[in-house]
């Protein structure tokens, strides 16, 4: 009877013998659990080289605009920020995405004890209303002028200066992280350039092989009433 129920698996008393199944199972979880280790070291590794492959693209594509735009080796010395603070209009500009809405656009750069402020603004097409972004000059150079937005990181950028009388005209080259090629603006002391600023504008365009024709005219038409600068 003893045999025939150690047969079975089961001990004499009644019981089914799973010490050798259980040495087993043991044995198969042993095995299983290095896989599952090697498994999970081969997720982390597919995820760490994507995330590699991804830095590496976003650097690349950065570095790719960068590449395509390239400033002109501005041939305009001792530029003074306190001779350029005014009002001025911007009136021509190389076409691109970012002003793709803008008209009636405009800079105030004003004198204050704590340094040069700026106003920029835009009339925004697409939303029938302005857009304004205020800021500082956080530096200067012998051509050049970085300003600072508080809430603009677009347009918080260092700019080049090609020319400017200080008062009719002026021409601005600049490049942007979001746009694969160099943008020069033309401003003015109101809506239009006069005749003489003109002829100017043109001189100091052609120093740097730039033409006026290939700039798109910005529109001074029907624009509404700005807000307060405060």
């Amino acid at each position: 009877m003893d045999s025939f129920i150690t047969s079975l698996g089961m001990d004499s008393s009644g019981e089914e013998d799973n010490s050798e199944n259980g040495s087993e199972d043991c044995a198969s979880n042993s095995e299983l659990a290095p896989a599952k280790l090697l498994m999970i070291r081969h997720h982390k590794m597919r995820r760490n080289v994507l995330l590699v492959a991804l830095c590496f693209l976003a650097n690349f594509l950065l570095a790719t605009k960068a590449q395509n735009c390239v400033l002109p080796e501005s041939q305009f010395k001792d530029f003074d920020i306190t001779q350029y603070a005014r009002k001025w209009f911007e009136v021509r500009r190389i076409q691109n995405v970012a002003e793709k809405f803008y008209k009636c656009e405009f800079d105030e750069y004003s004198k204050t004890p704590q340094g040069i402020k700026v106003v920029s603004r835009a009339y925004n097409t697409s939303t029938s209303s302005y857009e304004t972004s205020k800021g500082e000059i956080a530096a200067t150079t012998t051509n050049t002028f970085t300003i600072k937005y508080t809430s603009d990181v677009t347009w918080s950028n260092t700019y080049t200066v090609l020319g400017t009388d200080y008062s009719t005209y002026s021409v601005v080259a600049g490049c942007l992280d979001t746009i694969d090629k160099l943008l020069v603006w033309i401003a003015a002391d109101g809506p239009e350039l006069s005749p003489a600023a003109e002829q100017n504008v043109k001189k100091t365009l052609e120093i740097y092989n730039l033409d006026l024709s290939n700039f798109e005219s910005v529109s001074w038409t029907n624009c509404p009433e700005p807000p307060s600068n405060k």
